[in-house]
């Protein structure tokens, strides 16, 4: 629940603060040694290094994320890679391809990726939540719990409360030990004498496998994105191919600008439901969001099959886009499905696709054109 309230928490300051934020877009953003950001930070760019000290919240999309100094308040990062060898005073949400945490957060952690690692000078002060490829715990300590889920895990070092985890694969160091007990749920036929070093409290319970293919709303949301993205396609065919190039180029950007849409959008939506008086404007706020969350995954598929194609054919050139749409739409169908590692891909589609149309569109009523072919 603590972890919950945190989320929750962090979303509405990011609503509240919006004005009082700076907001960078780039190459590189950088705090040096010696150097003190006093406001929230909201950056999409392809590096971000934070050397100093932030005063505020920090919320990144970009290639790298690395902290070496210290963030006084909430980090939220959209990445490939985080690392974090300085101090979070606060709570981390992070979602990257790799993350390394080898220093100190103060707050609760939220870390989905393909691979998380905890390193022997990391310090967990609060809870942490994974959903990962593959965990690794190698001699961190941690004062809370440990839950979520993740393919492979190492466990070897201390923790002060509960650990409750869906495995695939768990393997125990000599070192680990959990003050609130052990909890493991398994897949059928997991084999028990494979674990190594197992506390004298672990409790293993197993889960019955049930594959998506087997479940009609598979098969329906697929045919349902298709026939949207075909119709889109159709009515705005010259707009799409601009989208498309315009993605390519801005990819840093779009993803930042979905990162933002994702946290203000809902906590705004909290906020005005609350007066009588902006409940119908609340009502339309959220269509529209729900409209542009659906779309996202339509324009990121347009996006992802048009890349695949690019880099198959080695072409560039003006093509229809219909078959991108169907390759994207198969890979971003599969890709959400992916044990404990699906709520990662489908946050990135979102996030990309829903702030690459926004900035499309933003870009091109500031040049006067419209968006309609």
């Amino acid at each position: 629940m603590r972890i919950i309230n945190f989320l929750l928490i962090v979303l509405l300051v990011a609503a509240i603060n919006t004005d009082a934020a700076e907001y960078f877009s780039g190459k590189t953003i950088k705090v040096a040694f010696g150097d003190t950001l006093d406001q929230d930070l909201f950056a999409g760019c392809n590096e971000i290094q934070i050397f100093g000290y932030a005063a505020g919240d920090i919320y990144g999309a970009c290639e790298s994320f690395k902290i070496e100094g210290k963030v006084s308040d909430d980090v939220l990062a959209a990445c490939r890679s985080f690392e974090l060898n300085g101090i979070i005073d606060d709570g981390l949400i992070v979602f990257a391809e790799t993350i390394t945490i080898a220093g100190t957060v103060r707050g609760d952690v939220l870390a989905f990726g393909r691979e998380v690692r905890l390193t022997d000078r990391t310090k967990l002060e609060g809870n942490i939540f994974i959903g990962t490829g593959e965990f690794y715990q190698d001699g961190a300590t941690i004062a809370g719990n440990v839950s979520g889920g993740s393919g492979k895990v190492y466990l070897n070092g201390k923790i002060g409360g509960k650990v409750e985890l869906e495995v695939q694969n768990i393997e125990f160091g000599s070192g680990y030990s959990a003050g609130g007990g052990t909890i493991i749920t398994v897949p059928e036929g997991f084999d028990e004498s494979s674990i190594s070093f197992a506390p004298s409290d672990l409790e293993i319970y197993y889960e019955e496998t049930d594959y998506f293919f087997q479940t009609g709303f598979f098969y329906w949301s697929f045919f349902a994105f298709l026939v949207t993205g075909l119709l889109i396609i159709l009515v705005f065919k010259n707009s799409s191919k601009d989208y498309v190039s315009y993605a390519r180029s801005n990819l840093p950007v779009s993803l930042g600008a979905g990162v933002i849409f994702a946290i203000v959008t809902p906590t705004v939506l909290t906020i005005i439901s609350f007066f009588v008086i902006t409940i119908p404007a609340a009502l339309i706020v959220f269509f529209i969001y729900l409209i542009l969350i659906y779309l996202s995954f339509i324009f990121s598929a347009i996006y992802a099959g048009d890349y695949l194609r690019n880099l198959v054919f080695k072409t560039n050139g003006d093509r229809s886009l219909i078959w991108p749409l169907v390759i994207g739409l198969i890979v971003i169908c599969l890709a959400v499905q992916i044990p404990y590692l699906g709520w990662l891909f489908g946050i990135t589609f979102i996030c990309f696709g829903s702030g690459s149309l926004i900035m499309y569109i933003w870009h091109t009523k500031k040049n006067g054109n419209a968006v309609a072919s």
